[in-house]
């Protein structure tokens, strides 16, 4: 297979720039020998395993700094006028050979995390014999990539289910005959084999440092959050097959979040400004990752490339914001709650969701002022009518008819929003050609772990237990929403499920939940905004209009992605065995 045969001589090449220059052989490789023949080699050849470990935002993988959410009904991607990714995907022209989801840098998700997890086979195989001066930096360097090898299995494993999956290296003597596909599951037990051995180890640390060099370094709370997220998709049905249950997935997602709060791992608490509403869920997407948990102890892996939504998911009346990009949904703006924890918007009586069920418990929703009264996270993520741009002036977004932020209708002017929203999560009001100051992607933070537990526990227990409803309202209480209590086990589940829409909205969980508990249907294919038109007295008039109702994405099909066609090919062409996840050829 070519991301296998491209392996040694990608890491030879890596390896000869970080030390000095080694013997080749006629093929292009260097001998493994050569490799780890010194302290600087071997460790050259660690930083090559982490370097699949990038920033999927600076990355691109999606093509138009697209987030992963305008893959979901969560968002529709302004970008869709220069037929961007999310375009051709929606579009359900996707093919083997061309899926825009996993399509992009270096070959894509396929190819770099497979060679990453070759690279980590190949530095396990030999960091025992290696020539290292030091015996704790051999044990820590083994540990590490103990780690980063579970996560690249689990990146891999998330996507396509069942993988060609060996943790011995592929290497020219390896024979392809024999490579075996092994479903989530049993990649999962090997995760978990990995995680455990390398916490195990006192040379894996809970913290790094304040050094640049050590930003993403694999951690023990990395190791625990990889276990924690692995139980939750194992047990979910799109991945199940009954040999990792709920009760397993509890059992795995408490013992993850009790050792990371027990190590001092929380939820981000710091606002910035209390008298200017500044809260911390605010503050945390503007700030930095600090490597030495000494301000946020909430990130467990972070990225080291600043993002810049304020020019590629920006506000047109930012000068140089080159795009609005990916335009959070309505449908996305109705899961939040209003402050007193009714959903107000129950779901919709048509096709088109131009009519929404309103909740009439709903004391606190008004359709007239749609925004009022709503979670304090609707505010952190989403520019809609009316709201602050920053939350510390009075400065506010006009989407009306001829508004600063008005609506492009006609989807034809890529730096205004379809949707009526734009996206402020991340993005610094105070962002220009001049200056960034936008904030950070997480990979793993405590909020997530927390979420994990309660709905793996509630998934498991007829009654849910108290110790879920604590998870779940230490994240409410964040934004002080109310605790939930009393629901029965369906209620519970259903109310986590959006509890983990509206905390990660914009954080690659999304795409990957609504596939796991299989609930991809027709409803995802429709998606709508808000037009906004200012009446002769002043007043705002809300009105929900059609985005898009052409998507055609829901089926099965979509629920995996496909394995790259021509990788297919060739494991056909070395094994003698065809392979491909459903649906796809």
């Amino acid at each position: 297979m070519k991301f296998l045969n491209d392996i040694l001589v990608v890491a030879a090449l890596s390896v000869s720039l970080a030390a000095c220059s080694p013997e080749y052989n006629p093929d292009g490789r260097i001998d493994k020998d050569e490799i780890f023949s010194t302290d600087k080699k071997t460790f050259s050849y660690l930083n090559l395993c982490y370097s699949h470990l990038q920033n999927q935002r600076k990355g691109n993988w999606y093509g138009n700094d697209a987030f992963l959410a305008s893959f979901t009904d969560d968002s529709y991607d302004a970008n869709t006028v220069d037929n961007s990714s999310s375009a051709r995907y929606w579009r359900g022209a996707s093919t083997a050979y061309d899926f825009p989801v996993e399509s992009g840098v270096n070959g894509g998700c396929w190819s770099e995390y497979f060679k990453g997890l070759n690279q980590c086979n190949t530095f396990l195989e030999n960091i025992d014999n290696a020539v290292v001066n030091m015996e704790a930096d051999r044990e820590a360097w083994k540990v590490q990539c103990l780690v980063l090898r579970a996560l690249y299995s689990l990146e891999l494993a998330k996507r396509y289910n069942e993988i060609p999956y060996s943790t011995q290296s592929y290497d020219a003597d390896f024979d392809f005959g024999k490579a075996e596909f092994k479903n989530f599951s049993e990649v999962a037990r090997q995760i978990f084999a990995d995680c455990d051995e390398a916490l195990a180890s006192e040379e894996l640390k809970w913290n790094t440092t304040s050094n640049e060099a050590l930003r993403g370094m694999m951690t023990k709370g990395v190791a625990y959050a990889i276990k924690s997220q692995t139980a939750l998709f194992a047990a979910s049905p799109l991945y199940s097959d009954g040999s990792i249950t709920w009760s397993d997935a509890e059992k795995i997602t408490k013992e993850s979040l009790d050792a990371l709060r027990e190590n001092g791992y929380e939820l981000f608490t710091k606002s910035g400004n209390a008298q200017q509403n500044i809260s911390a869920y605010d503050t945390y997407f503007n700030t930095r990752p600090d490597g030495a948990r000494v301000t946020d102890k909430e990130t467990i892996l972070e990225t080291r490339d600043q993002l810049s939504v304020w020019i590629s998911s920006g506000l047109p009346s930012v000068t140089g914001s080159l795009s609005a990009g990916n335009c959070p949904s309505q449908e996305l703006v109705d899961m939040y709650e209003t402050v007193d924890g009714i959903q107000p918007i129950l779901g919709y009586s048509d096709s088109k969701h131009l009519q929404p069920i309103i909740n009439p418990d709903a004391n606190l929703y008004d359709e007239r002022n749609p925004y009022a009264n709503r979670d304090p996270r609707l505010a952190s993520t989403i520019y809609y009518h009316g709201g602050k741009k920053a939350l510390n002036n009075n400065s506010t977004v006009d989407t009306s008819n001829g508004g600063a932020e008005s609506i492009d209708l006609l989807k034809q002017d890529k730096k205004h929003t379809p949707t009526g929203y734009y996206l402020r999560k991340y993005n610094n009001f105070g962002s220009d050609l001049n200056t960034n100051s936008d904030g950070y992607f997480r990979q793993f933070r405590f909020a997530e772990i927390l979420l994990n537990y309660a709905e793996a526990a509630a998934m498991a227990n007829a009654n849910v237990p108290q110790t879920a409803y604590d998870a779940v309202n230490e994240v409410r209480n964040r934004v002080k929403m109310p605790a939930l209590s009393g629901l029965s086990q369906e209620e519970f589940i259903k109310r986590v499920r959006n509890e983990r829409r509206v905390e990660f909205a914009f954080e690659e969980q999304r795409y990957y939940d609504v596939r796991r508990w299989k609930i991809l249907d027709s409803n995802f294919n429709v998606i709508t905004g808000m037009k906004v038109t200012v009446a002769a007295d002043g007043n705002p008039r809300f009105e929900r209009f059609v985005v898009d109702e052409s998507r055609n994405c829901s089926n099965e099909k979509y629920l995996l992605s496909p394995i790259p066609g021509n990788e297919v090919i060739r494991i056909q062409t070395l094994s003698g065995v065809r392979h491909q996840n459903p649906g796809w050829e």
